[in-house]
């Protein structure tokens, strides 16, 4: 009974996390592309979204259910408040499985967003440079593009300390040795993710001007 409690609990968690991950990776590639084709967000149609949406928690269950047959599996992690997939195995069919959710819910998803709003933050000022050179005005860094990096370096900030040490506790459990990992701080990375979950909302929502 406690093995299927542990089962639940870590499937959710890894469900809902992925799913984040996912979602906000989707939200800057929206933007990306909003600001790459020069389109407004309204274009984009409620089935590109509804598709969007549906690939996600597909996705996710499909990742989350992979430990439920056999490859890798659910355990208690750090101070026993919860349960993940057994990052700490030495077995390497259970690296494997790790390596893999390093790839498609850290790497990847990271290199999206930085490209995404890292492109955001060139194509504001290269076209702020443009309209000050047509109307000869030589002013400097404008309000609006600092308003852009702030928001750009706010939510590249919190994705970085939401998930990154939780990956790097992983990755220093795969690569190295288990021994420098404390039950203590296995948890402590875990804290930020879901901490994300309650602030995501605030700082994404806040973001847009329709929003507000």
């Amino acid at each position: 009974m406690i093995a299927t409690g542990c089962e639940i609990y870590g499937f959710v968690s890894l469900v809902s996390g992925l799913s984040a991950i996912w979602f906000l990776t989707a939200i800057s590639l929206e933007r990306y592309r909003v600001v790459r084709l020069s389109i407004t967000p309204s274009m984009s149609s409620k089935s590109q979204t509804r598709v969007v949406v549906w690939v996600v928690w597909m996705t996710s269950g499909v990742m989350a259910t992979i430990p439920l047959l056999g490859w890798n599996r659910y355990v208690p992690e750090g101070v026993l408040s919860g349960c993940t997939v057994d990052y700490l195995s030495e077995r390497w069919l259970d690296r494997s499985f790790v390596f893999l959710l390093l790839l498609v819910a850290w790497t990847a998803p990271m290199a999206a967003v930085l490209f995404s709003y890292m492109y955001i933050i060139f194509k504001v000022k290269r076209s702020r440079k443009e309209l000050r050179q047509l109307s000869n005005q030589h002013t400097a860094f404008s309000s609006p593009n600092r308003k852009t990096g702030t928001r750009v370096a706010m939510l590249v900030g919190l994705w970085a300390i939401s998930w990154t040490p939780y990956a790097l506790v992983v990755l220093v459990s795969v690569t190295f040795s288990n021994s420098v990992l404390t039950p203590l701080l296995s948890t402590m990375p875990s804290v930020f993710c879901k901490a994300s979950a309650c602030l995501n909302p605030y700082v994404y929502g806040l973001s847009l001007p329709g929003y507000k």
